[in-house]
């Protein structure tokens, strides 16, 4: 500390002391002791630089004669309290800061919690089908939640809405149903419940459950209503559903076909039955319900009811299970029944149905006896019999059968038994049973079959298709038998038939050679005799000789002529001498000019090196056919036609008279002209047809197969 004034001692003087009292602030005394001097006292007005500036007082200022004190202070002491304070405040500060974050982020946790327990509310709503409501009626303010509002067009975020907002959502029926329902819980302060009619956005309709209640202020005055909006659409549904299912199920019952029946698993008691149960027993309804069956006497005493109802109870059911039972007119029929174990009202209970099979169980006894007696017959029977079902494979074969191929059972079914056809025969065989099957048509073949012995024996198969009473296809059933020596037989027919045509045709080649050289040349001789005598007489007879001479020349030739017709017809020396084509142009030409009839004959493709037998077949067929032509048809036109194919020859005559009944005549034909074609035709392996039809014309064509391969062609 310095002290300064203009009564102080020298400044070189040392302070022994200092005491100093502070007055009002302001004045100080001051006592101290020079080391060079005597104490002295001295009273001075003392101001200190630190108080003045504090109070904002100026130097020159203070009065004056006093002592002005400019004190060195530290920092601590001038700065210390200040910087207690401001720690103070700083600690007070940071605990209020830390105190404000604090509560602060316990506000934000709170927010979100309750943001996310918004978030899993509305959710729930959304899944729940279902939102809240609230309705001020003092400001009109109705404040919703989405979910199920969102379906509709009504907007549901803030600010509150007017409660006629709403009717957009329901159906004008079911608003003023709400509304009405409103006004009394505010009036009343009742909680409500309604199921109402809502419309979709997309206009469809929804069923709602709209659920309130009201609200109360401490006085009991309601002051808002309160509640909750679900969709109830597909219980709704799903009730009209169970409903319609309940409906359904009770007409079932009621006029079911079948014999229906309800009864108590532990009484047996009937709880109910349907009306053809009732035709079904003979029994009413009021008969039977509230009694079991034993007590009515539908059972019989020793039947197997009470083990039917212990497999029920056990978890099992009865499917298609026969067993008797008795009317009331007191006859035993025969019923086919199924029941399940079902719960009605938390009682078991047994729901039967049956149906009367006593005339099917008849129907099938008497089926069973009439297969054993045909089993009987098929097996007793001495042909060979089979059965085949509706995918072509034989399921049965009688006993003849497999005696003749000494073969099982096991190895015939199916395709088995086309293992005995021999192998020549076998696709044609399989051919023909196959197209019969797919056309559902009866057939006939000829094949020759293995028998057991090794032998293969010609059969004549048979098969007819079976079917049941509604037309379903069942099958096939047929039989063979052996024609082995009816086809030897046959044979050696054919083989005398061809020996007797071939002496008949040498027979007649015989004569026409006779005709030919001997008796027409000798008719020639005589009609030239008889015109050079006419020659030589005519100077010396008269008229009248003349002319009976050159009429005996005339008759002499007509007859020469017809002998030499006849010796062609007997044997047509052209067909063996040019062949077949120019035989058929001759006697087509032949004809034409005898019959005054336009013949057309076409020949192709034909070859020159035909086997005899096959040209003189195919030559006495066209000229039969032109005979009956002549004879029967008074045709204008007739063409025939000769071509050669590259398996067979092939002849077709036709023509555009009369025609005829082609069955009846070929049933019954007048004569032989049609037998001897098909027989000539048969000699050599053809084949003979004939159509005809009245004033259609007739149309006879012919078949011969080739056996050799030919290299030239006419």
């Amino acid at each position: 500390m310095s002290l300064t004034g203009p009564n102080w001692p020298d400044t070189a003087a040392v302070t022994k002391g200092i005491e100093t009292q502070m007055i009002e602030g302001l004045r100080t005394l001051v006592h101290f002791t020079l080391e060079h001097g005597g104490l002295r006292e001295y009273q001075r007005n003392v101001f200190e630089d630190y108080r003045l500036h504090l109070w904002d007082i100026g130097k020159y200022e203070v009065p004056s004669g006093g002592l002005y004190l400019c004190w060195e202070y530290l920092w601590w002491e001038l700065y210390g309290w200040r910087m207690v304070a401001l720690s103070v405040a700083l600690a007070i500060g940071t605990s209020l800061i830390f105190f404000l974050l604090h509560n602060f982020a316990r506000r934000k946790r709170a927010e979100e919690a309750l943001r996310q327990k918004e978030t899993e509310l509305s959710e729930i709503q959304r899944l729940a089908q279902i939102s809240s409501w609230q309705w001020d009626p003092s400001a009109d303010a109705f404040t919703w939640s989405g979910g199920l509002f969102g379906k509709t067009s009504v907007d549901c975020t803030p600010p509150p809405r007017s409660r006629k907002q709403l009717s957009q959502f329901f159906t004008s029926e079911s608003w003023a149903r709400l509304a009405q329902t409103m006004e009394k819980a505010l009036t009343r302060g009742e909680n409500y419940e309604e199921e109402l009619e809502a419309l979709r956005t997309d206009g469809r309709k929804m069923w709602v459950v709209f659920r309130g209640e009201a609200v109360r202020d401490r006085d009991g005055a309601v002051i808002r209503l309160r509640g909750t909006m679900q969709e109830v659409t597909r219980q709704k549904q799903a009730a009209a559903e169970l409903k319609k299912s309940e409906e359904m199920f009770s007409k079932a019952f009621r006029q079911g076909p079948m014999a229906l029946s309800l009864t108590s698993a532990a009484t047996q008691c009937y709880i109910d039955v349907n009306e053809s149960f009732e035709h079904f027993t003979g029994y009413s309804r009021g008969e039977l319900v509230g009694r079991t069956p034993m007590e009515v006497g539908i059972w019989p005493k020793n039947s197997e009811r009470p083990h039917f109802l212990k497999r029920l109870l056990a978890g099992d059911s009865l499917r298609d299970v026969e067993f008797r039972f008795i009317t009331k007119s007191g006859q035993t029929r025969v019923a086919q029944t199924s029941a399940e174990l079902i719960e009605i009202a938390g009682e078991p209970c047994v729901l039967g149905a049956a149906m009367d099979v006593t005339d099917r169980t008849r129907a099938e006894q008497a089926l069973v006896e009439s297969e054993k007696r045909f089993r009987l017959m098929s097996d007793s029977a001495p042909v060979l019999m089979w059965m085949a079902d509706p995918d072509k494979l034989c399921t049965d074969f009688n006993k003849e059968w497999l005696r003749f191929t000494g073969r099982t059972m096991l190895q015939e079914v199916g395709k088995g038994w086309t293992e005995g056809i021999h192998s020549n025969d076998s696709d044609a065989c399989l051919r023909i049973y196959t197209k019969a099957f797919d056309l559902r048509q009866q057939f006939s073949m000829e094949y020759r079959l293995r028998r057991h012995d090794g032998e293969y024996r010609w059969v004549l198969h048979k098969g007819v298709p079976r079917f049941l009473k509604d037309g379903t296809f069942a099958g096939y059933i047929g039989c063979c038998i052996d024609i082995t020596e009816q086809k030897e037989a046959k044979a050696v027919q054919a083989e005398l038939s061809g020996r007797l045509m071939r002496a008949h045709e040498e027979e007649r080649v015989r004569i026409a050679r006779e005709l030919h050289d001997d008796v027409n040349q000798r008719l020639a001789l005589l009609a030239n005799g008889i015109q050079q005598l006419e020659q030589s007489c005519a100077s010396h007879e008269g008229k009248q000789g003349k002319a009976q001479l050159n009429a005996l020349w005339r008759l002499t030739s007509e007859i020469a002529t017809d002998l030499q017709h006849l010796s062609h017809e007997l044997h047509p020396s052209k067909l063996q001498y040019l062949g077949l084509a120019a035989a058929l142009r001759g006697l087509s030409h032949e004809f034409s000019q005898l019959h005054k009839t336009k013949v057309e004959c076409v020949v192709r493709d034909l070859p020159t090196d035909l086997d005899e037998n096959v040209s003189l077949s195919l030559f006495r067929t066209a000229q039969e056919s032109l005979h009956n032509v002549a004879k029967h048809s008074h045709a204008h036109q007739v063409k025939i036609e000769l071509s050669g194919e590259p398996n067979a020859i092939r002849l077709r005559i036709s023509d555009d008279g009369i025609g005829f009944d082609c069955e009846q005549t070929i049933s019954h034909p007048p004569g032989l002209g049609l037998i001897s074609m098909k027989e000539r035709l048969r000699s050599v392996g053809g084949q003979f047809t004939v159509w005809s039809h009245p004033s259609l014309g007739t149309q006879i064509e012919a078949s011969v197969p080739i056996t050799k391969n030919y290299a030239q062609t006419a």
